[in-house]
């Protein structure tokens, strides 16, 4: 999940654009609903997802349905990295995190990755 507002040329005009990523979230419900701001909500927030209702269609057994399918859009816990003390982050596995961190995630995290 990522959000930056950079400026752009639009027919000799520079215009604030934001340039967004939020995996698994439709792109009409990330245009209408997730805008900059509640990316940074949910980056200051921890613990506090921000959830959103999308609309799909799907088939079973030759039935066409239209489904809502609640699901979080955005969240500031990221599963699959490692935030070093620099505030960089590095993969699980990572030779570079320390042993020890790795040991008291395994012990008393249920959801890491490294179960």
């Amino acid at each position: 999940m990522y959000s930056m507002v950079v400026e752009e040329e639009f027919d000799g005009e520079l215009k604030m654009v934001q340039k967004s990523c939020a995996a698994g979230v439709k792109k009409s419900v990330k245009k209408q609903i997730l805008n900059h701001q509640k990316y940074l909500t949910a980056l200051n927030s921890k613990g506090q997802d921000q959830y959103v209702t999308q609309m799909s269609f799907r088939s079973k057994k030759h039935e066409v349905r239209t489904i809502a399918q609640k699901r979080v859009g955005l969240t500031a816990y990221d599963d699959k990295r490692y935030v070093m003390n620099d505030h960089s982050t590095k993969a699980y596995g990572n030779s570079d995190i320390p042993l020890e961190d790795l040991i008291y995630i395994m012990e008393n995290d249920s959801s890491s990755p490294m179960q």
